[in-house]
């Protein structure tokens, strides 16, 4: 992607906590997105994280949980969004039909 031309990423990362992460159906965890992002800034690659605040079992003890991996990788840019989108992706728990 790099040779291509590509100079920026974003990540749909939702949380930076690992139950979460699987409780929204994430098919990647916080390591996948560490070992993803650690690269890119040598390389002069913006980055960016999306952080999903509140949602079904969230607290304000999630959310600074959730900044940890950010606090550490340190991108470009992090997005915070309130609340989830309700779906029926066979693989999310958040929500019971």
């Amino acid at each position: 992607m790099l040779d291509a031309g590509c100079d920026a990423l974003e990540f749909g990362t939702d949380s930076g906590a690992p139950v979460d992460a699987r409780f929204l159906g994430k098919s990647f965890t916080v390591d996948t997105v560490r070992e993803s992002s650690r690269p890119l800034p040598e390389r002069g690659v913006d980055f960016a994280h999306y952080i999903i605040f509140g949602g079904p079992g969230r607290d304000r003890g999630n959310s600074w949980r959730d900044l940890r991996p950010e606090d550490e990788l340190q991108p470009t840019a992090v997005i915070g969004m309130t609340g989830i989108r309700i779906s029926r992706a066979p693989n999310c728990t958040a929500v019971r039909w």
